[in-house]
């Protein structure tokens, strides 16, 4: 897989442990017109995958991926500030 966008942006591509699953940024021009001139592509703030199925990669557009930076440890709030 090739990936074509913008040197001035960066693309996410992460493993999701334990689910065979592989997120990524969708990538899109920056404006309608420009579709097509991989220059001027980046994230869209959605997201695709690949899906291991058990002999190929298969591909998903538009996922959730909420739940990608979950960990499996309780999340523990922040101290409040002493108020005055």
């Amino acid at each position: 897989v090739v990936f074509r966008y913008g040197f001035q942006v960066t693309m996410a591509l992460r493993p999701v442990p334990g689910a065979d699953r592989i997120v990524l940024d969708h990538l899109s021009p920056s404006r309608a017109d420009l579709e097509g001139q991989y220059a001027f592509y980046g994230p869209d703030l959605s997201y695709d995958a690949y899906q291991w199925d058990g002999r190929s990669w298969v591909f998903e557009r538009d996922v959730d991926a909420k739940d990608l930076e979950r960990s499996g440890k309780p999340w523990n709030a922040p101290p409040k500030a002493p108020g005055p």
